[in-house]
């Protein structure tokens, strides 16, 4: 086994007559060498010729399944006896997000900047403005969950691509009205 030493080239003496003198440029770490008369060289040679393209690979998966979001949406001043849909991205309520892909809704939640102190709000999944209210699609705020909750959906909801995915929040005699709302409709691409 031979060693080299590192070091900067210009640290590197000229060699003996008839003689080189190897090291490793400390600067690049290329092997280097220098002649008797001081002249620096190095073992790189030019760049060969570009070699012919290599086997097509696999093609890749196109995306279905893997995509996850939370669609974020806000309700502000919630109390009352009311049905309001959630803004999204603006303070509007604007029927949602429009979605580029076929999908479905797998679970919704909710966050109240105030306690509830009386009522419901019940919180659904809109799909192309329409509530998605069967057994097991809501969350609601009530005696029980004061302030938060959420719903993991058993059986998913399924939306084509180009729907507006939203949220609205019916409630029912509910207090401190002024409370804000922060809506989470959790989808996946399928």
């Amino acid at each position: 086994m031979i060693h080299f030493l590192k070091r900067a080239a210009s640290s590197v003496t000229a060699a003996a007559a008839g003689k080189v003198r190897f090291f490793v440029d400390s600067a690049d770490g290329l092997p280097k060498y220098k002649d008797e008369a001081g002249v620096l060289g190095n073992f790189v040679g030019p760049q060969g010729p570009q070699g012919d393209q290599g086997p097509q690979g696999d093609p890749g998966q196109d995306g279905a399944g893997q995509t996850e979001m939370c669609l974020v949406g806000g309700i502000s001043a919630v109390g009352g006896s009311t049905t309001t849909q959630a803004g999204f991205g603006d303070a509007v309520a604007d029927g949602g997000v429009t979605v580029p892909w076929a999908g479905e809704i797998y679970a919704v939640s909710v966050a109240m900047s105030l306690a509830r102190t009386a009522g419901t709000a019940t919180i659904s999944s809109t799909i192309n403005g329409t509530p998605q209210v069967l057994a097991g699609q809501t969350t609601i705020i009530d005696a029980t969950n004061t302030q938060k909750n959420y719903v993991n959906i058993a059986t998913p909801i399924a939306f084509a691509a180009g729907a507006r995915i939203g949220a609205q929040c019916v409630t029912a005699a509910f207090t401190p009205t002024g409370s804000d709302a922060s809506i989470g409709v959790w989808i996946r691409r399928t």
